[in-house]
């Protein structure tokens, strides 16, 4: 059946990017794709979840250009799942996935409003989150100082600079500070 066959075809290309080749998965997941794309139910959630994998990779592999239209995609059609607590965390994923890669590809206006709703849905849900759900906040608080928007954007990484207080070996407070002295010198 599709279904599993496309959680079988998810499960070998998430063991080709844990051993180092991610493009190898992504040439694999979009032949797969193809094969069963006039098969099988757009909303299926097998089908879904392998285009969310994709998405991902391609971002990964920082070829926005084709990750913008597949995880603006992937987001669309994933929201007209029934709504479910799962659901509404998965598609927050995906929105911050989708304005990294519109912020990689210097698109920061349209970056921001995904960034911001992935954030404000972080800090309702998990205020005090410090693994990748931290990276929202760095990544809205980037947006922002690229936008010019130096008091919100000071704000967003002072909270992120709170939440890793204490780690200082965690890279992610090195860029903060980073990105807080930027703000300083700015003044």
């Amino acid at each position: 059946e599709a279904p599993a066959l496309l959680g079988a075809v998810r499960q070998h290309g998430a063991w080709l990017i844990k051993n180092g080749r991610a493009a190898d998965a992504l040439q694999f997941w979009q032949d797969e794709l193809a094969r069963h794309d006039a098969g099988i139910d757009r909303a299926a959630p097998a089908y879904l979840k392998l285009r969310w994998e994709i998405a991902r990779v391609l971002l990964q592999l920082e070829r926005t250009a084709e990750a913008v239209p597949a995880l603006t995609a992937v987001l669309a059609d994933h929201e007209q799942m029934p709504p479910s607590a799962e659901r509404d965390e998965n598609s927050e994923v995906m929105r911050f996935s989708l304005g990294r890669a519109l912020q990689m590809a210097g698109q920061h206006e349209q970056a921001e409003p995904h960034l911001a709703r992935a954030r404000a849905w972080i800090e309702e849900h998990q205020p005090k989150a410090t693994g990748q759900a931290l990276d929202v906040r760095i990544w809205h608080g980037r947006c922002l100082i690229d936008l010019q928007r130096e008091d919100e954007a000071r704000s967003c990484l002072e909270a992120v600079q709170r939440l890793l207080a204490g780690r200082e070996d965690d890279p992610r407070l090195v860029r903060v500070n980073e990105w807080l002295a930027e703000l300083d010198s700015e003044r």
